[in-house]
């Protein structure tokens, strides 16, 4: 019981505990690496390439948005993936995470419950403990071309920039950076944080362009 006491606490202070105790989901190494990227709230710009099946989205987009969230209610955050179906379909795991009346989620996080009395569905929704004053939801789940316009956030998580039918042309990836450079980065918060997960799709893609803007760092000497 006191060992089991002991994983719960750490799981609430650590992001690889969190994982691996309430979604089953032990870090293999290069998701460590990622871990401690997220876990490192000095990095406002973290990008992180990977090739598909690599886990991008059960650490970025489910695992650290639900923890993330869960430790500070009272901020907003938005996923954006390249079309709404698709952000809809890869955010659920962490609302039905926090929707579950028992589990490992409720053991680590007893306080953190859905606030029903205010929007709760597959685009947003809003936990217990945010402001009750402020009009927009703890999460907001969209496209990079629809869902961040007319709100703010101190986190956004952007899960796969580009739609593979049209990151193949240049005028596809054009259209993706014209989003993400005049509505998506307007979006952010003062101080806020944005992360970026995908691969490579050519020179001129989203990350390509947002290495442009803001450079780079090794993964130890980013800050």
């Amino acid at each position: 019981a006191a060992e089991a006491r002991l994983r719960v606490l750490k799981a609430r202070r650590e992001l690889g505990e969190f994982g691996a105790l309430v979604f089953g989901y032990p870090a293999m190494r290069h998701h460590q690496r990622w871990i401690r990227a997220l876990e490192d709230e000095r990095i406002r710009y973290l990008m992180i390439m990977a090739p598909p099946s690599s886990g991008k989205t059960v650490w970025i987009g489910n695992i650290y948005p639900c923890w993330k969230g869960a430790r500070d209610p009272k901020k907003h955050y938005c996923y954006l993936s390249f079309a709404q179906n698709v952000a809809e379909s890869r955010a659920s795991p962490t609302r039905l995470k926090i929707e579950e009346k028992r589990g490992e989620f409720r053991m680590v996080f007893p306080e953190v419950r859905p606030e029903l009395r205010r929007t709760w569905g597959k685009e947003e929704w809003s936990l217990v403990g945010a402001d009750p004053a402020d009009p927009d939801s703890t999460f907001t789940v969209a496209s990079v071309t629809r869902g961040a316009l007319g709100k703010h956030f101190h986190e956004i998580i952007v899960d796969d920039p580009h739609d593979p039918e049209e990151a193949v042309s240049k005028v596809g990836r054009e259209r993706a950076w014209w989003f993400i450079q005049n509505v998506v980065l307007k979006r952010l918060l003062p101080g806020g944080r944005i992360v970026v997960d995908g691969f490579r799709w050519a020179e001129d893609d989203v990350p390509g362009r947002l290495l442009e803007l803001f450079g780079s760092h090794s993964d130890e000497d980013c800050n």
